[in-house]
């Protein structure tokens, strides 16, 4: 079974964090971000990974997933210029042509539903099964993304960006979604379009079964803006390693104290460094009695001795020079920063 990762985007918005690599790279609790999607869809039984990207994501994602992932052949679908995710959908099955159901899923979406489940309602929706599934979760506040209106399974309205009472429902489209081919020709090639304000109401106004399976109230996140990223982190770790990750490779002083935090392979953390809820990707230097709090640190950066670092994101080779105090501030990798920043610094 075929499954389709779109991955074309560049992460505007996680910047300066995808200064060099696409968002569904990004490391989370030790581990690209896109892997633990990659995880789930094994376990529903996909046996075939296609990556629809950009001209500009896919040399990092043949770097960073390569040709396969677990055993399972993972190709590359290229567009040469934007298409929006139902573009990208149209040009990888033009090119893979899936014979039977197959999955499509947004690169950036964490989610821990049981896929197979999703699979096996897919195919027993009524009397020959559904033509598109939509996975839905439950969310306190719709208004952030769009909501999903269904009567039983069948999804009745899409409603993109509701205002505050255009809607009872608190489901949305989670971003993983199961096709049957006979749709296919909804698709148009070689066109900009959207599957959630193209794609769907296209389906709909045509009649297509089409349902929503709700998630069961599992784990899912949508990371598209850093304060995610440390979200989605913590609660990882905290299945696997609830005081924090610590990666072999780093050398960490016996008095520096880590809570709840990661930090990454060649990371070097100082005497009396102290460093919580926050993530400290590879080779970065922590000085001593530097202070890290709510932060994520690119890989490279250099923390000064005594430096405070509160509500930070760092770009790959940042230079924060000793004594900075700093806070709510998305850092570039260009130059060093000395002085003090942002409300609440010091």
């Amino acid at each position: 079974m075929l499954a389709i990762i779109l991955a074309g985007g560049l992460g505007s918005r996680l910047l300066p964090l995808t200064e060099n690599r696409p968002k569904s790279l990004i490391p989370v609790a030790g581990r690209p971000l896109v892997t633990y999607l990659l995880d789930q869809l094994l376990l529903a039984g996909v046996d075939h990974f296609v990556f629809a990207v950009s001209e500009a994501t896919c040399p990092l994602l043949r770097t960073g997933i390569g040709s396969d992932y677990k055993g399972i052949p993972v190709d590359y679908s290229i567009e040469s210029r934007a298409l929006g995710s139902a573009g990208a959908i149209a040009l990888a099955t033009q090119a893979y042509k899936p014979d039977s159901s197959f999955f499509v899923a947004n690169g950036d979406v964490v989610t821990l539903s049981d896929l197979s489940q999703m699979l096996e309602i897919h195919h027993n929706y009524g009397n020959s099964g559904a033509q598109l599934s939509i996975l839905l979760h439950k969310v306190p506040e719709v208004t952030h993304y769009g909501a999903v209106e269904t009567a039983g399974l069948r999804i009745s309205r899409f409603i993109e960006k509701p205002q505050a009472g255009d809607t009872n429902s608190n489901q949305i489209n989670a971003g993983v979604w199961l096709f049957e081919p006979e749709i296919l020709d909804a698709l148009e090639n070689g066109v900009f379009s959207r599957v959630e304000e193209d794609l769907f109401p296209r389906l709909a106004h045509r009649g297509a079964d089409i349902i929503g399976v709700p998630d069961q109230d599992a784990y899912w996140a949508d990371v598209g803006v850093p304060e995610m990223i440390l979200e989605v982190s913590r609660y990882l770790m905290s299945e696997t390693s609830p005081t924090g990750l610590i990666a072999n490779e780093a050398m960490v002083n016996e008095s520096a104290l880590i809570v709840s935090s990661e930090v990454g392979s060649g990371c070097q953390i100082e005497k009396d460094a102290y460093i919580k809820d926050s993530c400290v990707w590879n080779n970065a230097y922590v000085g001593v009695e530097a202070r890290i709090i709510r932060s994520i640190i690119g890989e490279d950066t250099v923390i000064g001795a005594g430096a405070v670092l509160k509500d930070i994101v760092t770009g790959p080779g940042t230079i924060i020079e000793s004594g900075a105090r700093l806070s709510n501030m998305r850092m570039s990798s260009a130059g060093n920063h000395r002085g003090s920043g942002g409300p609440g610094s010091g």
